[in-house]
């Protein structure tokens, strides 16, 4: 699949927004979408990338734009 689905995968408010990754990506690595809540200091819903345990705001390579390997993470 590729980006666009991801984008609507993690989006989704059916199944919690699953979180997403490339099969070219080391088992592990993930994007998910953080919105924010009452208690956040982001104003606006954000793409993050989950690498174990920590987490990070993502920007996507010109290859994850065009990449169509996207699955569920």
């Amino acid at each position: 699949m590729n980006i666009g689905w991801a984008i609507a995968q993690i989006q989704s408010t059916i199944g919690s927004g699953k979180p997403c990754r490339r099969k070219a990506w080391p088992v592990g690595i993930a994007i998910a979408l953080q919105k924010p809540d009452a208690n956040s200091k982001m104003t606006e819903p954000y793409v993050y990338l989950i690498a174990g345990s920590t987490r990070a705001p993502w920007t996507p390579a010109q290859a994850d734009l065009l990449a169509d390997d996207y699955e569920f993470a």
